[in-house]
């Protein structure tokens, strides 16, 4: 488990807080925030990693698939997820359904020009997290099925959910094992200085009613620094009572967002592109 430290100082004077996370790295409490949250995120997060490994006797999945951890606490339709009201629940704001504020490109325009924002000759770069793919991987009844639901990010840039896939009871997306997911998102770059929460709730429509539904997956899972290689797609399987879903994402420690502007026209019935813009902000 994490453990605690005492106060120290910053090269300005000013004191701060730390705690040493499990393979010996050392996480700066951010200011105003309560340490003992922070223990019990991290606690929370190694508890749902051991009972993975446990599961497969020595770490290795059966099937060589690398599996998402499931974060305590987390199913949305048994309300356990909305029962806590500390630790990540309430960092990450999971009572609060709605989607992002933050808009398209938010990334891309940034605020923090050096060396001004008159005079902008560079940005910094930042960690973020870039989600390649969306699949289903396992499904436990005959396919094609009909999926609905949603997947979603939460970052601290804005924890309110970024979708990357949403569809309801009455647009449902018709999938065989295997295919991959058709996604809407996510609407801006993830930022991923702390954890990325990925939430999920989704479903295999049987009959005319709700009620006679599949649960395919249902719960958060979270991804760090220390658990996602950098610079590689890295994919991970999502367990749940129907089936499985697969993502495949990558960390990037010093990544820009770059913006794509596409213009069409109609030519003798035909869509044609005729501009393609690819926006690059270095830093």
């Amino acid at each position: 488990m994490p453990r605690s430290s005492g106060n120290k100082a910053e090269p300005d004077g000013h004191p701060y807080e730390y705690i040493i996370i499990p393979g010996g790295d050392r996480f700066d409490i951010p200011e105003g925030e309560d340490k003992q949250e922070w223990i019990q995120f991290f606690d929370d997060a190694a508890r749902a990693t051991r009972e993975v490994i446990a599961r497969h006797g020595d770490g290795r999945p059966a099937d060589g698939i690398n599996r998402a951890s499931k974060l305590p606490d987390s199913t949305h339709r048994d309300g356990s997820i909305y029962a806590v009201v500390n630790g990540w629940h309430k960092r990450y704001r999971i009572s609060d359904a709605n989607e992002t504020q933050l808009e398209p490109m938010t990334l891309s325009n940034p605020s923090d020009c050096y060396p001004n924002q008159e005079t902008c000759l560079s940005h910094p770069a930042r960690p973020m997290l870039q989600i390649y793919s969306i699949q289903l991987g396992k499904i436990s009844i005959d396919s094609p099925v009909q999926i609905y639901g949603y997947i979603a990010t939460r970052d601290m840039l804005d924890p309110l959910r970024n979708y990357v896939f949403n569809r309801s009871r009455v647009n449902p997306m018709t999938l065989q094992q295997g295919s991959l997911i058709q996604m809407i998102g996510p609407k801006r770059g993830i930022e991923m200085y702390s954890a990325v929460l990925i939430e999920y709730d989704m479903r295999i429509k049987k009959g005319e009613q709700e009620v006679d539904d599949v649960q395919l997956i249902d719960g958060v899972s979270d991804f760090d620094e220390l658990t996602t290689p950098s610079c590689r797609p890295f994919l991970s399987r999502i367990d749940g009572v129907g089936g499985a879903v697969d993502i495949t994402v990558a960390m990037f420690h010093s990544a820009v967002e770059a913006t794509i502007e596409v213009d069409t026209s109609q030519v003798h019935g035909k869509m044609v592109s005729v501009c393609f813009l690819l926006r690059l902000l270095a830093d």
